[in-house]
């Protein structure tokens, strides 16, 4: 009877318990579900207030826009629960409310940030309206590249930003979300990311210096090299030791795309006048670059050739297989900007002589010397045939009516090295090696005719070869030891993309890097951007 009486006691004591729990469950889903009506009704009374225009600076329109956005939520806030935001919406308000974590131009953007004083659902409002702009650069792109001038945008429609935002997963973070929105390029949040990096390190000044060789080196009395890594955030104190003040300069000279010997040349001067705010003008049009190769290019294999880097990495979905540094045009011959399908790699090949390097270049070298073409193993064509360049009166032979074409056989010595990739397009503009090695040492490599020499190129055509499992992937040394010309055709073609960059990630590092605008591509781009306090 006690046992039953016992039990009887325990099964109260649980069913008190259980309902208790039930009751405090009920209580709290009850509380929430009053809350939830209460932000709604505080989102509705806001959109209800014609000052709200006043005290947010928005138009007549901003304010129809958000009614029809919400209209589509019953009033729900996206961001705001039971009034509260936590940290990662707090972090991603910032985010949108700032032109530079955002990669943009000063006030490019219509929609001015919220001030630090409006209260949660103020700034929920002008994030909407400004997210809602940034969707509509993301699909158009800001610039113009063909007509060099800054593009207008607009507001994504209500109902599109509201299916955006529903379609969001709840694992992925909104910033990741919002800066991969219509990009397929996996280069595009990484880039992104390490332009942010940047810029919070870095105080974006815009001031400009005049340093100048001989006077300005790492041991002037002036110190102005020290000055002005101070001035630039990259050094917080001049008094230092030139050990340690070598070291920051070396530092400064790989992010920007020098070699980092510590040593003040003229690429190093040209780099220490450069301002803080012209780097980060360089990674917003990098960023900006790659968001416009169009989404049918971007496919399982890539090679990306970035002039002003001077490198060349080859890609095989989002891993990088290898990178290889490179050569190209000088500044009368410069390598174009194009992008074209890879069709064969050529072995031990000729080099035809381009038609305006042999009626210039090579011709006047036989007007003054008539063995010229025996010494460096060329050979004279007329009608496709070989024929003896013996008797020829070279000072007869007008350069506007040069009757030959000119071959050089293959081998070491030859222009184009041992190997050579073919991607035919309209500017003859091919990949090869080249018997100059010592070139790849100087940190601008601008010396071809507009070709991209490449270093260790059998390397990148042995990774071609592999991944495609092609049937000669093991016999490239093999075939160039046969010394005849051989074209091995590329069955699983892929794209070559020569583009202009003048900031990009490193795969190394995974850190931002900054280059010189070698041939001048950019300074009428950066010329559309406000200067600061503008």
């Amino acid at each position: 009877m006690k046992i039953v009486t016992l039990l009887a006691r325990i099964c109260l004591f649980i069913l008190l318990l259980v309902t208790m729990t039930f009751c405090k469950t009920e209580e709290s889903e009850s509380f929430s579900n009053q809350q939830q009506t209460k932000d709604q009704k505080a989102i509705a009374l806001m959109l209800d207030d014609d000052n709200l225009i006043a005290s947010l600076q928005l138009k007549t329109e901003d304010l129809n826009y958000l009614r029809e956005f919400y209209a589509f939520r019953k009033f729900d806030p996206v961001w705001i629960k039971d009034s509260l935001l936590d940290n990662a919406e707090r972090e991603f308000f910032d985010f949108i409310n700032s032109d530079i974590k955002l990669n943009l131009p000063p006030k490019k953007l219509y929609t001015p940030p919220f001030e630090s004083h409006y209260d949660i659902f103020k700034k929920e409002l002008v994030t909407l309206l400004r997210l809602s702009e940034y969707l509509d650069i993301q699909e158009k792109g800001f610039i113009n590249f063909k007509d060099t001038v800054l593009r207008k945008h607009e507001q994504i429609k209500a109902d599109r930003l509201h299916q955006f935002i529903k379609l969001k997963a709840n694992e992925v973070p909104w910033k990741d979300y919002v800066i991969c929105y219509k990009q397929k390029d996996f280069r595009i949040l990484p880039l992104h990311l390490v332009i942010n990096d940047f810029t919070a390190k870095y105080p974006l000044n815009d001031g400009s210096y005049e340093l100048n060789l001989p006077d300005d080196t790492l041991g002037h009395p002036d110190n102005r090299v020290a000055a002005v890594l101070k001035a630039r955030g990259f050094l917080g104190d001049t008094n230092i030791s030139m050990d340690s003040l070598r070291k920051v300069l070396s530092n400064y000279q790989y992010l920007n795309g020098l070699n980092p010997d510590g040593k003040v040349g003229k690429n190093t001067i040209h780099i220490l006048n450069e301002s803080n705010m012209t780097r980060y003008y360089k990674g917003i049009l990098a960023l900006e670059k790659i968001k416009s190769i169009p989404d049918s290019t971007v496919g399982s294999k890539f090679i990306d050739v970035n002039i002003p880097s001077f490198m060349l990495k080859f890609y095989n979905a989002d891993t990088l297989v290898s990178e290889h540094s490179i050569v190209v045009g000088a500044a009368v011959t410069q390598t174009p900007e194009f992008q074209a399908p890879i069709k064969n790699i050529v072995t031990y090949p000729y080099w035809h002589v381009p038609y305006s390097i042999a009626s210039k270049e090579i011709l006047a070298a036989l007007r003054r010397d008539p063995n010229y073409l025996q010494k460096n193993n060329y050979e004279l064509l007329k009608n496709g045939k070989v024929v003896s360049p013996d008797n020829i009166d070279w000072k007869s032979i007008p350069s506007n009516n040069f009757p030959y074409r000119i071959r050089q056989k293959g081998g070491p010595s030859n222009s184009l090295g041992l190997i050579k990739i073919l991607f035919p397009n309209e500017y003859a503009v091919y990949i090869h090696d080249t018997p100059s090695k010592y070139l790849f040492k100087r940190d601008i490599r601008t010396f071809s005719h507009g070709c991209i020499r490449v270093e260790d190129p059998i390397e990148l055509c042995r990774y071609i070869l592999e991944l495609e499992d092609h049937l000669y992937r093991d016999s490239l040394q093999s075939l160039i030891a046969r010394k005849e010309q051989t074209y091995l055709k590329i069955n699983d073609q892929f794209p070559v993309h020569v583009k202009y960059r003048t900031a990009e990630r490193d795969d190394s590092t995974g850190m931002i890097r900054f280059y010189k605008d070698v041939y001048d591509r950019e300074k009428n781009y950066i010329r559309l951007f406000p200067k600061p306090g503008s």
